[in-house]
């Protein structure tokens, strides 16, 4: 399934839609969708860890184009932060910390060279991501700009801004952070790799299919 918040759009099912050519479009696969979620108690007012203000990084990849200039991005892990502040409408997190996170994101690169090797070179740290709690909007802050600038201010950095309590977020890209779409793919990650291959094989049929009636043709032709 995959889920669209954006503030604009509705929700969109199936799988034909998330790679489509939308321009940085940021995608979060199913694993990081539910890391995510399950953090930041998603919908729920009963979860004492999403009243202040959550954050961490983004992992992934980007879908680049014919000149190897990145157009699209993939989320496959979400790293949790420890802040030293924490209280609506504000989030901090110190040097160490930020060094605790560099550490977390090479043991994941580690972990793809024995699963994944070709993946292992393209994922990278593409962004941030943090909540806006209770009733406050969800959008690009004062010192949440001046962090996008700071830290991640290249066209292909991502910012997220979730409020959990509400179930809205919204996702920004670049040193400007101009909103872009998004989307969350839910369920489990096997799943979505499953129909993938599953429509793979329904056309590989159908094109062996088409091929046997084409050999067919053939040879009704030189029995006449």
């Amino acid at each position: 399934m995959i889920l669209n918040m954006s503030s604009n759009q509705g929700i969109v099912t199936g799988t034909s839609h998330w790679m489509s050519g939308v321009e940085r479009l940021l995608v979060f696969r199913p694993h990081a969708s539910n890391k995510l979620f399950k953090k930041i108690g998603w919908l729920r007012t009963d979860f004492p860890d999403n009243r202040n203000e959550q954050g961490g990084i983004l992992i992934g990849y980007y879908i680049k184009n014919a000149e190897g200039i990145p157009v699209q991005a993939e989320v496959i892990d979400i790293l949790i932060a420890k802040t030293e502040s924490r209280f609506p409408g504000y989030i901090e997190w110190s040097a160490m910390e930020g060094i605790m996170l560099q550490r977390q994101f090479f043991e994941i690169k580690e972990k793809l060279e024995a699963s994944n090797p070709s993946l292992k070179d393209e994922v990278a740290i593409i962004g941030w991501w943090h909540t806006h709690p209770n009733g406050l909007p969800v959008f690009m802050s004062g010192t949440d700009k001046e962090t996008q600038r700071e830290k991640f201010f290249k066209p292909e950095h991502y910012s997220v801004v979730i409020n959990p309590h509400r179930g809205i977020w919204r996702a920004f890209a670049g040193r400007d952070a101009v909103e872009v779409p998004a989307i969350m793919l839910l369920g489990n990650e096997s799943d979505n790799m499953r129909r993938t291959s599953s429509n793979k094989a329904q056309k590989k049929k159908k094109g062996n299919k088409n091929k046997k009636k084409a050999n067919h043709s053939k040879k009704s032709k030189k029995r006449k």
